[in-house]
């Protein structure tokens, strides 16, 4: 080969200009990627597909059983609205809806956002937690009026959030308690049973008394426990089992109790027990339907 002739390849370096021409397209082609490998970690949870609408069931025991009896109070609707990717993240927008069985008219909503980076995201504790009870489903063998009465039994409002952090996998990170404290109000409406003084079997009048109370909940020690085959009205599946000490301080008054928590990584939490001792549960939340 002739010395003098230069070989095919060009060594010459790109120019300033076109280096700054191409940077957009590189900071673009580095975030599409990012998003890419996030949202494919994120989809392994249907709380991060939209469309998903996944149903539960709240029970408490009956305000005024002589026995120990547990009654659905209400319905919850998790529905997943839409999903973005913003910032190598993904978020899922989510509505929450709560409708009394006994009557579907009365229902409320609550607007939630979910955050996946693709290794972790967190679900709010109150996302399963029912914010309002209703006269009509909480008594049993009442007073009529207690009974008839379509109004708010109990009403939460709260100011902040608790929230569990999960891995997108079942084997990757460890599970995160997010904060401590939910705060916020809680608005309350009962009737009394009163009888006239010194008429034995005389005549029995009901007194509506409202009250309003600073509330909140206060979580202590996650503790995980074993995995195991869980069934719940929506299926069989492999769960997480975990505990939350938990303290529920209402005006000046307080006391403790313990939350248990079945978790599914791709289904999320599928029931919530809240106990008062270690054998009974005041309050439980179960997934009853899924629908992709």
């Amino acid at each position: 080969m002739n010395k003098s002739t230069r070989p095919c390849v060009d060594n010459r370096r790109l120019s300033i200009p076109k280096l700054k021409a191409m940077k957009p397209m590189l900071t673009l082609l580095l975030t599409l990627s990012a998003c890419a490998a996030t949202a494919q970690h994120c989809d392994n949870s249907l709380l991060f597909k939209p469309g998903v609408v996944l149903t539960f069931k709240t029970y408490q025991t009956y305000m005024t059983s002589p026995k120990v009896k547990y009654h659905e109070t209400t319905r919850l609707i998790v529905k997943v609205e839409a999903v973005k990717d913003s910032n190598s993240k993904r978020y899922s927008y989510i509505t929450k809806t709560g409708v009394n069985p006994q009557n579907e008219s009365l229902r409320y909503e609550k607007k939630y956002i979910i955050a996946c980076d693709g290794q972790s995201f967190t679900i709010p504790i109150d996302l399963y937690f029912a914010e309002q009870v209703y006269f009509s489903n909480h008594y049993e063998n009442n007073s009529p009026a207690a009974l008839s009465d379509t109004g708010l039994y109990a009403s939460y409002t709260f100011n902040n959030t608790v929230a569990l952090r999960f891995p997108v996998s079942s084997s990757s990170l460890p599970v995160q308690l997010k904060g401590d404290r939910l705060d916020g109000q809680l608005y309350r409406r009962y009737y009394e049973e009163t009888q006239k003084a010194g008429e034995v079997g005389g005549e029995i009048t009901d007194r509506k008394i409202t009250s309003t109370a600073a509330a909140s909940f206060v979580y202590s020690d996650l503790r995980l426990g074993n995995r195991l085959s869980y069934e719940v009205p929506a299926g069989s599946f492999n769960c997480q089992l975990m505990s939350l000490a938990q303290t529920i301080e209402l005006g000046k008054a307080s006391f403790k109790q313990e939350q248990k928590v079945y978790y599914n990584h791709r289904l999320g939490i599928v029931r919530s027990e809240h106990y008062v001792n270690t054998t009974l549960y005041t309050m439980f939340t179960e997934l009853v339907s899924v629908q992709e």
